[in-house]
């Protein structure tokens, strides 16, 4: 599964979402799956899910991080009073609306994918945005998984330093 990353060259990034605090980015083409909760759903058949640090830029703007997540998307905003996962309630949120919409409108593709030797994870889009994952969970912990949805059900999970 670990050279499967490496296949999502040349496949649109769909979408940047969240699940709790884990990042979610989901590539490729769109299929349907049934899900308990909702029904039905149209997915991308990729998705990377991320539960360490990563962002999303474009050279030295950051459009996008993990700590986007535990910060308002308003200013002056009192933070006892602060639910950081109200779905929109974050900048994190906010800014994924954004990115989303650009991928809807725009046809985006990886152009490439680069793991180091400690499985960080640098995925470069054909928009010169750059998605950087750097793994960091505690020892252990999960930092990253990527599956494909119609594939053999495999799952490449990557914990701190090694799969």
């Amino acid at each position: 599964m670990s050279n499967d990353i490496l296949n999502l060259v040349n496949k649109r990034i769909r979408r940047v979402y969240r699940a709790a605090a884990m990042g979610t980015i989901g590539f490729g083409d769109v299929v349907k799956i049934e899900n308990k909760k909702y029904g039905m759903l149209d997915v991308p058949i990729y998705a990377l899910h991320i539960q360490c640090s990563f962002r999303i830029r474009q050279g030295t703007n950051i459009i996008i991080s993990n700590l986007d997540m535990f910060e308002p998307k308003e200013a002056n905003v009192n933070y006892d009073e602060f639910d950081w996962d109200i779905f929109g309630n974050n900048l994190y949120d906010a800014c994924a609306e954004k990115l989303n919409q650009m991928f809807d409108d725009n046809e985006i593709y990886v152009i490439a994918v680069d793991i180091s030797e400690i499985f960080d994870l640098k995925i470069t889009l054909s928009n010169k945005y750059i998605i950087e994952i750097f793994v960091n969970a505690p020892k252990d912990e999960e930092a990253w998984r990527f599956f494909g949805r119609e594939c053999d059900g495999s799952h490449f999970v990557v914990e701190r330093g090694q799969t």
